[in-house]
């Protein structure tokens, strides 16, 4: 017998039928109507394109088959399963704050597939309480589509902002190259000019003596080749961009090299600076002892060696000692010209290898920060390496290349 409570069970009960035949049927009726319920139910449940599933404190209790479908299992399979079994890493936190705060906002986590591949969704979760129980009722709704898309298109909008950042630095490279190159350039030409203007203005006077000559024609020369120096300079930065820097390499004595450099760029010296060449000898890999002999382009090494040069002095305006030491270095040779000048910051060893760059403390010199990123390009392209070193302003600076060596052996033959 059936029991209700309340008014509306009092209704019910008056309806209820008389006799055993009369509740067969509508036990009957009740079956039917259970049935037809239960299939309209699958029918919405296999028809919903977003899966569903009913979990306590993450263990599933129910899920269709869109669910099941969509992370590659089986339905029956999910029941071992937990939420966090089927989350990225990453989304598993985000999963356990919304069950524990219980939360209806939507969010968006990274599942697992059964074949171990992810899958974007949007999840939407609502508690309801059976009883005593808590549960939770969650659609997830696969968006692997639409991420990708924002993905690519955020990777595109990165794409053109670096490409317009990378313009941009173009720009402000060309016109920091402008603004140097011809500040630089005006130099040598302002004293070509200055001192051609002198001459003529002599000559008209009647006043070019010999004196006068020879210290204006000096001078002209002076700028002349300072002039042809930054020109040079400007088109190595071409070549080496374009790839057209060739070099004719051929058995050098690298210690007799550096010797006759140091020899003629020290005749053009104050009596402020002094240089002084080290050898050390020593034993190749093939236990070959002897002068260092590397493959290389003669002239372009010198004008590695030059430049050092010309940097050690510049950069030590108050004179004193440049140190240039030939030593062998593993498979190699280094050569390195120590100066007692200004030094560079910390962090700038570096810096004045690329093109126009220039110490902090070094600004106020002549240059156009081209010598260094030239040089290293070349020895870079011999095979070598080139660095340098500071212990720090006024501390004085050590400028290195490095080149491979060829064993005595070999360049006997």
């Amino acid at each position: 017998m059936f029991r209700v409570v309340g008014a509306a069970a009092a209704r019910d009960e008056a309806a209820l039928p008389a006799s055993a035949e009369e509740l067969a049927a509508e036990v009957e009726r009740l079956h039917a109507r259970l049935a037809e319920s239960e299939a309209r139910y699958r029918l919405l449940q296999a028809a919903t394109f977003e899966g569903i599933t009913v979990h306590e404190h993450g263990r599933h209790i129910a899920v269709n088959d869109a669910f099941a479908a969509m992370l590659g299992y089986e339905p029956h399979e999910i029941d071992r399963l937990t939420a966090w079994d089927l989350a990225a890493p990453e989304s598993r936190p985000v999963i356990q704050e919304h069950i524990r705060s219980g939360s209806d906002e939507p969010y968006e986590v990274v599942g697992i597939r059964k074949d171990g591949s992810r899958i974007d969704l949007e999840v939407r979760g609502k508690t309801l309480m059976d009883g005593e129980r808590r549960l939770r009722v969650t659609a997830l709704r696969d968006i692997t589509d639409r991420k990708q898309a924002e993905r690519a298109l955020h990777a595109l909008v990165a794409s053109e902002q670096a490409a317009r950042l990378t313009a941009e630095a173009a720009v402000a490279s060309r016109d920091q190259f402008l603004s140097i190159a011809s500040h630089e350039l005006r130099t040598p030409v302002t004293m070509i000019k200055g001192n051609a203007q002198l001459l003529q203005r002599a000559q008209e006077r009647g006043r070019l003596d010999t004196t006068r000559l020879d210290r204006s024609l000096g001078a002209i020369v002076l700028g002349a080749d300072r002039l042809d120096a930054l020109v040079q300079d400007l088109l190595d930065v071409s070549r080496l961009r374009t790839g057209r820097l060739s070099l004719k390499p051929q058995l050098t004595n690298l210690a007799a090299l550096v010797q006759d450099v140091v020899a003629r760029h020290g005749e053009h010296l104050s009596d402020r600076h002094r240089m002084v060449v080290e050898q050390t000898e020593d034993q190749d890999a093939a236990g070959d002892a002897g002068s260092p002999i590397v493959e290389a382009d003669a002239g372009r090494i010198e004008q590695v060696l030059v430049n050092l040069l010309s940097n050690a002095v510049k950069y030590s305006p108050e004179g004193d000692e440049v140190r240039v030491r030939v030593t062998p270095e593993g498979d190699g040779v280094r050569v390195a010209m120590t100066d007692q000048g200004i030094g560079l910051p910390p962090g700038e060893a570096e810096r004045i290898f690329e093109p126009f760059g220039r110490a902090e403390n070094a600004t106020n010199l002549p240059g156009m920060g081209l010598g260094l990123y030239i040089s290293r390009q070349i020895v870079t392209q011999h095979g070598g390496q080139m660095g340098a070193g500071s212990a720090g302003p006024g501390q004085g600076t050590t400028a290195w290349f490095w080149l491979p060596r060829v064993a005595a052996s070999s360049a006997a033959q």
